[in-house]
């Protein structure tokens, strides 16, 4: 996997473009703040524990705000996460 990630790295250096790619624990990723335990916990529950219970509840707990932001930290994460995210601030 290392040796993936430094040609991918090479490669996009070549072409002038700077990314780093960094792995996040979740257990990192929880003492991020509320939405950071959000994320970390849906991903540990996994995709069949989250249902439209879940989702009703985090739409009602967590601010407008927070819920764009949600919405727009998982775009580029785990596809079911994102589709998860989108439904709870759906309404914004």
């Amino acid at each position: 996997m290392d040796s993936l990630r430094q040609s991918i790295e090479r490669l996009l250096r070549k072409h002038g473009r700077g990314y780093a790619f960094t792995r996040k624990d979740l257990r990192d990723l929880a003492s991020t703040g509320t939405l950071g335990r959000v994320l970390a916990r849906m991903a540990q529950v996994g995709r069949d524990a989250v249902d439209q219970n879940v989702v009703l509840h985090l739409r009602h707990a967590l601010s407008s705000r927070e819920r764009r932001q949600l919405a727009n930290d998982t775009r580029y994460g785990t596809d079911w996460i994102h589709e998860v995210a989108k439904q709870i601030a759906k309404d914004d």
